[in-house]
């Protein structure tokens, strides 16, 4: 969502959670773990305990897009101008 808002459902109910104050431009999440990334160049993690903020790019480097990694690939983001960043295990 808009303004940083990554909204989840249970099965029940929707719930709101703010990640910051920039547009969420990706997300990508499997059954245990999310990642998501802001058009400002923030970058976030979702494990069992909740959202946490993993690096604040500077300023520059608008983020696009997110994929998730597995155990022979690196998590990926791909920001503008041909930017990645690429996280391995």
């Amino acid at each position: 969502g808009g303004n940083g808002v990554v909204y989840t459902y249970n099965g029940v109910d929707w719930s709101r959670t703010t990640l910051g104050e920039q547009p969420i431009a990706a997300l990508a999440r499997d059954r245990d773990t999310a990642l998501a990334v802001s058009s400002s160049g923030a970058i976030y993690e979702r494990a069992f305990e909740g959202w946490t903020e993993l690096v604040d790019l500077r300023p520059g480097n608008e983020l696009r897009s997110v994929a998730l990694g597995t155990a022979r690939s690196p998590q990926l983001v791909v920001g503008e101008s041909g930017t990645v960043f690429e996280r391995r295990y």
